[in-house]
């Protein structure tokens, strides 16, 4: 009973025809893995200290019984609230506490998708059927969360989208943020454009909350930003996208390997094996301290090996011509209108100014608007109206070493893809006359494989790391602030 949940889960999920059961998540102590490291380290600096005191023996008790008391702390020890389990099945899952009991529901009476609450704590909201008023259903607390948010996710995922295909296809517009679908394309809210299905061309979420969206013929991306409930505007895109032409290859949704069964397995072996690995370690060290310590004064110490240190050779300046020859500017004169939106400040990057757009100067910030727009800064940075743009920073991409590889299955087989890094390089132009104000370089940390991948073609080779707001905000800092 302390590691399996009660009897009335597997009654309860019978009784509402839930199917196979596919993972159980058990509540755990808030301060489990800081307890036992802290446990274990004041043990091992105990440890040393007895065997410099002479008295090795208590040394080697004190490592392992204070891992054993740490462990049990915070795995037999229930947390506050007493004992929980969530069990997940096929068609809904089963919340059950001690002394209370179980909460059994069906995804279809989940009225939405995992959302954070006031207090910052990840909830579904449940309507059972007969009930007068929905429960809310905390998953903090569970373990692993992240797995049970994607657990949860996965099952109330294609309930939603159905709901959401229903209204678009009765006419309705269903709206995500900044995007809206409808029966027949998308449409951007912000400046009312729309793009047909026949002209969406690619679909991508990237780390499950933004949505890419190509169109045909064109290379810079139709949309590109966060959406709210994301993974159900994608998964809205692909129901009502039509069929791939005769010839084509099929449409097919990639999800990452490890939201699979086999693939949570094999994160729990790894985590386990890492922790049994740093206590073994932490179990040896006051040995080898004794060791080290007890070791004769004329044994030979081999000499310590200096670090080279390895200098670049400096590059010599490039030094002007003293007498340049004048040569006429390639930059055209500004266009005499401003965009209709400020998706379409991209010309700036290829040397075409807006007379219409406001001149870059006066008080800070200047507004500014980044061409690839794949992250943002903070708010206050940004306007939605193309007549207060001052700068626009354009981004150029080269692409460095392999960092890992991205492990995908769908469709019948597996894909692997690998994860470069993304060096960038902010060209800063002024949206009036695309004068260069400056350029900056950074590297994207961001190197989260995509959540999912989805298209009518084949997936890339590669993805590329981008990068973080933080990045993004300390690079452009100068020029907007």
């Amino acid at each position: 009973m302390l590691f399996r949940p009660p009897g009335t889960v597997a009654t309860g999920a019978a009784g509402q025809d839930l199917g196979p059961r596919l993972a159980t998540y058990r509540a755990w102590r808030t301060d489990p893995f800081t307890a036992v490291w802290i446990a274990v380290g004041a043990a091992v600096v105990l440890a040393v200290l007895s065997f410099l005191v002479g008295l090795p023996a208590v040394g080697v008790a004190l490592v392992p019984v204070a891992a054993l008391g740490a462990a049990a702390y915070a795995g037999l020890l229930p947390p506050a609230g007493g004992r929980r389990w969530l069990v997940v099945h096929e068609r809904g899952f089963v919340d059950a506490v001690d002394g209370v009991p179980p909460l059994v529901a069906r995804w279809e009476w989940v009225s939405g998708p995992v959302r954070p609450g006031p207090d910052g704590s990840r909830a579904i909201s449940v309507h059972p059927v007969g009930a007068a008023e929905p429960t809310r259903v905390v998953l903090d607390g569970l373990a692993p969360l992240a797995d049970l948010v994607a657990a949860v996710e996965l099952g109330v995922g294609p309930v939603i989208v159905s709901r959401a295909l229903a209204a678009a296809r009765a006419g309705e517009r269903v709206e995500f943020g900044p995007l809206a679908v409808t029966a027949d394309g998308v449409e951007r809210v912000a400046d009312g454009d729309r793009l047909p299905w026949e002209l969406v061309d690619s679909v991508r979420l990237v780390a499950g909350e933004r949505i890419v969206l190509g169109r045909a013929g064109e290379v810079r991306a139709w949309f590109s930003g966060q959406v709210p409930e994301a993974a159900v505007a994608i998964g809205l895109i692909a129901a009502l996208r039509p069929a791939t032409a005769p010839g084509q290859p099929d449409t097919a949704i990639f999800v990452p390997a490890a939201v699979s069964a086999a693939g949570r397995a094999r994160d729990r072996r790894r985590r386990y094996l890492v922790s049994v690995a740093g206590l073994v370690v932490l179990a040896l060290l006051p040995g080898v301290a004794y060791a080290a310590i007890d070791q004769p004064d004329d044994q030979a110490r081999p000499a310590a090996t200096k670090p080279v240190l390895r200098v670049a050779p400096t590059p010599s300046p490039t030094r002007p011509s003293p007498t340049p020859t004048p040569t006429p500017s390639l930059v055209p004169p500004p266009l005499p209108r401003l965009p209709e939106t400020i998706y379409g400040y991209s010309p700036v990057c290829d040397g075409q100014g807006f007379a219409g757009a406001a001149r870059y100067g006066g008080r800070a910030p200047h507004p500014v608007h980044v061409d690839e727009n794949f992250v943002r800064g903070p708010g206050r940075w940004y306007s939605d109206n193309p007549a207060k743009i001052q700068i626009v920073a354009c981004v150029q991409l080269q692409k460095g070493r392999v960092l890992k590889k991205c492990r995908y299955f769908g469709g019948g087989k597996d894909v692997v893809q690998n994860m470069v890094l993304g060096r960038y390089t902010l060209v800063i132009r002024e949206a009036r006359t695309a004068k260069i104000i400056g350029r900056t370089r950074i590297d994207g940390a961001d190197a989260d494989c995509l959540f999912l991948l989805y298209g009518a073609r084949e997936p890339d080779e590669q993805q590329v790391s981008v990068p973080t707001e933080a990045q993004i905000r300390t690079a452009l800092r100068r020029y907007v602030e």
